[in-house]
């Protein structure tokens, strides 16, 4: 099929290119972000979203795509006979149509909690702080990157990540669960994990972050590459 050979030639063509290039090539990770929860109100935060803090939290956020996949978390946790758990999506969806399928899927279910609204860093630190575990279902054919498992794991939470590129940097870690087919199988894990290991989890991302994502080292690479 032509399409096939388009995508097999590119990617010869793109390793090759690599090969060819790989003594100009520089890992530069990304920067940790800064940690606000010392001056935090959890229960105020809680008493916004009407949360008590004996419930398991699920949340994503940011920019609200449909690249990011907002319905499979959705789906499985819809899927999942949950105690005392909560989904929070919240940030601004990139149109009215991605709305309404949201509020369409979600509708009269009140364990899911839909925001749709631009969330300052503050805001979003706060979401954080009353968060058990951050699910980020993205698609792989089309995200590389997220800046949402960076902010997670600075912050000292752990993640729920699919197979992107940037999640296989962390492949060796044990602190944040990955996953390739059912999102539902794994969030039915880290419910069953409990708050306290999910916890530690996070705190071990915390710590990773600090000793590999610092400012020192991301600019001593920049400035590497800038040589």
């Amino acid at each position: 099929h032509k399409s096939i050979w388009k995508s097999y030639f590119f990617d010869r063509t793109f390793y090759s290119q690599v090969e060819k290039n790989q003594s100009k090539l520089a890992y530069v990770p990304h920067i940790e972000y800064k940690d606000q929860s010392a001056w935090i109100d959890a229960q105020k935060v809680r008493s916004r979203y009407d949360i008590s803090e004996d419930v398991f939290v699920f949340s994503m956020f940011g920019f609200l795509s449909p690249y990011k996949k907002c319905e499979h978390a959705i789906e499985a946790f819809q899927k999942l006979p949950l105690d005392n758990a909560k989904l929070i999506i919240a940030g601004m969806p990139c149109d009215n149509v991605y709305a309404e399928k949201l509020l369409k899927m979600c509708e009269g279910d009140k364990n899911i909690i839909l925001d749709f609204r631009y969330l300052s860093d503050i805001e979003l630190n706060e979401l954080l702080v009353i968060t058990d575990v951050v699910v980020i279902p993205y698609v792989n054919e089309s995200s590389m990157n997220s800046g949402v498992m960076i902010q997670a794991f600075s912050c000292g939470k752990t993640v729920i990540v699919s197979d992107f590129a940037m999640a296989r940097d962390y492949a060796l870690q044990s602190f944040f669960y990955g996953y390739s087919k059912s999102l539902e199988k794994v969030m039915k894990k880290a419910y069953r994990n409990g708050k306290e290991k999910n916890k530690r989890m996070g705190e071990e991302a915390k710590k990773y972050m600090d000793t590999h994502n610092n400012e020192d080292i991301v600019r001593d690479r920049l400035y590497d590459v800038l040589r």
